[in-house]
Parts: structure tokens; C-alpha cells; sequence
């Protein structure tokens, strides 16, 4: 190997300075600085999954239940819940810049509540978040005055919050990624109180979940509106996944590919061009034998259509599996759904040109239509032998067409999945997000 050459200059390495040698070349190298003193996930533990690993210690009796993502959250039940990460100086957050970001999911909307707290008594607080007394606004409460934002939450809901400051000027706050206000107040007091998650030692109790909570000191992470990252889709149970935009492959793993008739549209939109010569079939049988199911689908309505699908596995024992989307009228305040032969939905009202999260589940025994995450009707539902229809079909229902002057549905349908089970609302909630 060539000697390394040292000559006195700006860039001479230091002894001891890290770095590799290539050559005579000396590369230094920087090790990140890792901002965060503290990562909650939450999933079925209240471990820091920090470098810096703070021990918790809980009080109460604080649950777990189902998260924003595929995991879970931290769930507070009941007054005097609450966990603590002690007193560090990593918790120190006076005149320096930081960030505090969480998902939270309120369940109720009356009295103060914290959520992350820092505070040594009823007027002297180093800082904490929470929401207020009366409409659900976040907080941000220091020494003994509360600076409330111009956003109320809401309740059984996930919201994003991010509070971030430049630690000289301004405290921010973010919801769901968007600038809510910007307080012209900072942190600016230290003090040698525990660092508590869910409540004040025991009071002003915050009930709901929180999840995916981290403190990052010495960062201003977001300056501007931003998005905040997308927990994954659930995988666990997924039958088929039919993105639509090139072609009608199944990418779920599983191989269950839809066929295409004639020649539908497919781009960035989904599949469109729908008619009686061009639409999609599915598989035959993705939903028999399943104890419970889900159907999720993004459309969007160009006019008044008749058909986006038609799923019937006909009179089999335990294959009457049946979910038709129509609408029979020429305006689009006609829509309805068809969960078992005869059996319909009330009417349902679609925006041309807007895009909607339709979800049809069944855990068994009740059958759910849910769109953008709104329940639009529940019906008891059981397996039962159907009227002979054997149908598997996107964007048009040939049976229909040619029995009852149903036509093609007119609008784009993209990203169909098909599931085995019945998903959970936060799962749904994913979906349509995604």
C-alpha cells in the first residue's frame, strides 16, 4: 500500500480523526448524528426503541390495542394511566431546536389532557401537549400559560400531530402534514421532573391511543407542509391485489390473475373504457370457503353507470358469496348494493369526478358497505344458496346486461384487493389513505 503523505494543509488528518485510506487519498468520515431521544412503537410494549433506550415505568393499568399501522398502540382506559421515561437532560428541551411527533386517537372531547408532559407543578411546566377542555384543539402549555391551536380533532380518529420549534422564536404546529399555527413562544425552562406519556403524574388524563411517538432535540425536522408517512397496507390475509394501472395481474404473490376481455383502458388512473365487449374477470373463487372477507376498491364516477362489480360464486353450499355494485337510474344519487340475490342496499350518491374508497366486508355473520371510511349500512348475512348466478366481474356484469339493460360502468376502477378475513377499522383506514 502507497504511504500516506502528510503535507501541512486545511485538510491534513488528524490523529486519531476516523476515516479509510485509499491510496494516498485519506477519506474522513462523519458519523450521523442521530437526533432522537425517544421512539415509542408501542407494539405490545412501552420499550424506547431509541439509541437511547430510557426505561419505562407504568402506572395504572394502560392497555394495548390496534395501531395506525399493522401494529399496536398504546391504549389509556382510565384515570391515573400513564407511563414515564424519567428525568434526562435528553428530555431537556429549553432554548434549542426539537420536534414531538405522534398519531393519537382520542375518545373523548371534554377537559384538559396531556400527552406528553414535562411539568413540576399547576403553573410550571417546561412543556406539554395535550388537547383542550372544551373542542379538542391541541395544546402546547408552558409554565402556567396554554397556547391552543386553530384546529379542533376528531374523536375514534388517527390525526398526525407534529409540534416543532426552532428553539430562539417560534413553536409550530402541524396536523395531518398541514400548518395549523405558529406560536411566537418556546420552551425556555429546565427542570427536574419525570418525563409522562398519557397524563400529568395521574391527572389532566388523556383517553385513547397513542402510537408511533418520538422526541427528536437539536432538529427542526419540518419547516413546511409536509406528509406524513403512510403505515404499510395490511398483507396479512390478502387473497389478491389488482393495481389496475398496466394491467390486471395480481402482484399479492398468490397468482391469481384477472383476465381481460376486448381491450379496457389501463394508466396511472386505473382500468377505465369499460363496455360490453371490454372488461375484466375475475378469479372464480377468491372468496369460497372464507369464514370472513373483505373487498376493497378505489372508483372514480365520470356519469351516471351501471356496473363496477359483479362477484357472485352462485348456489353452491358455502360459496353464495355475493356483492354487486349498480346503479339502475341515470343519475348518480342511484347507487346501490346487491349483498345477496334480492336483497339491497338503500340508494347511495357519488360526485362525478371525484375518487372514493369503497369497502365491502363480512365477518361471518354481518355484512358492511364502508365508503371513504364512512359505514353506509350493515345487514345480517349468511351463506346461503343463491340463485344460480356465477359471476366474476369488473366494470360490467354481462348477466345483467343482457337479462336487465344494465350497462358498463363508466369511470376508472383501480387498486382491488381481496382478503380472507374482515379487516379492522384502522386497516381500512390505511386503505384509504394509501
Amino acid at each position: 500500500m502507497d504511504n500516506l503523505i502528510l503535507t501541512p494543509s486545511a485538510t491534513t488528518p488528524q490523529i486519531g480523526a476516523p476515516g479509510m485510506l485509499f491510496g494516498n487519498i485519506f477519506v474522513p468520515t462523519v458519523k450521523p448524528v442521530d437526533y432522537t431521544s425517544l421512539l415509542l412503537h408501542f407494539d405490545g410494549n412501552t420499550d424506547d426503541d431509541s439509541p437511547k433506550q430510557h426505561t419505562p415505568t407504568l402506572y395504572g393499568t394502560p392497555t394495548f390495542a390496534d395501531g395506525k399501522s399493522n401494529g399496536q398502540a398504546i391504549n389509556f382506559t382510565a384515570s391515573g394511566q400513564y407511563v414515564s421515561y424519567g428525568n434526562s437532560s435528553d428530555f431537556d428541551l429549553a432554548n434549542t431546536p426539537w420536534t414531538i411527533e405522534l398519531l393519537v386517537y382520542p375518545t373523548t372531547s371534554s377537559s384538559w389532557r396531556g400527552f406528553v408532559v414535562k411539568r413540576d407543578g399547576g403553573s410550571s411546566a417546561a412543556y406539554q401537549l395535550g388537547l383542550n377542555q372544551s373542542d379538542n384543539r391541541p395544546t402546547f402549555y408552558i409554565g402556567g400559560s396554554a397556547s391552543i391551536g386553530n384546529t379542533s380533532i376528531p374523536v375514534n380518529t388517527w390525526t398526525h400531530l407534529a409540534y416543532v420549534s426552532d428553539g430562539s422564536t417560534y413553536t409550530k404546529l402541524f396536523i395531518n402534514g398541514v400548518l395549523d399555527v405558529t406560536w411566537n413562544t418556546i420552551v425556555s425552562r429546565t427542570i427536574s421532573n419525570l418525563l409522562t406519556i398519557g397524563s400529568y403524574s395521574g391527572s389532566e388524563q388523556f383517553y385513547g391511543r397513542i402510537d408511533e411517538l418520538r422526541i427528536l432535540k437539536g432538529i427542526e425536522k419540518y419547516t413546511a407542509n409536509f406528509t406524513p408517512a403512510l403505515p404499510p397496507v395490511p398483507k396479512s390475509g390478502l387473497l389478491a391485489h389488482y393495481p389496475l394501472t398496466a394491467d390486471a395481474a395480481d402482484i399479492s404473490g398468490n397468482s391469481r390473475n384477472a383476465a381481460v376481455n376486448g381491450s379496457p383502458v389501463f394508466d396511472t388512473n386505473g382500468a377505465s373504457g369499460f363496455s360490453p365487449s371490454n372488461y375484466i374477470s375475475l378469479p372464480n373463487n377468491l372468496l369460497q370457503r372464507t369464514s370472513a372477507w373483505t373487498i376493497s376498491m378505489k372508483i372514480k364516477v365520470n356519469s351516471a353507470s351501471k356496473c363496477t362489480i359483479y362477484y357472485a360464486e352462485g348456489a353452491t353450499a358455502n360459496s353464495g358469496r355475493n356483492v354487486a355494485f349498480l346503479n339502475q337510474s341515470t343519475n348518480n344519487s342511484g347507487w346501490f348494493v346487491a349483498y345477496q340475490y334480492g336483497a339491497d342496499s338503500a340508494k347511495l350518491t357519488f360526485n362525478p369526478g371525484t375518487e372514493y374508497h369503497v369497502l365491502f366486508s363480512w365477518d361471518g355473520s354481518v355484512f358492511r358497505c364502508v365508503v371513504d371510511q364512512v359505514q353506509q349500512f350493515t345487514a345480517n348475512y349468511k351463506d346461503y344458496s343463491g340463485a344460480g348466478i356465477t359471476e366474476h366481474v369488473l366494470g360490467l356484469s354481462p348477466i345483467l346486461y343482457n337479462g336487465q339493460g344494465y350497462g358498463a360502468f363508466d369511470g376508472s376502477i383501480h387498486d382491488v384487493r381481496f382478503y380472507n378475513r374482515e379487516l379492522t377499522a384502522d386497516e381500512q383506514s390505511t386503505l384509504n389513505m394509501n
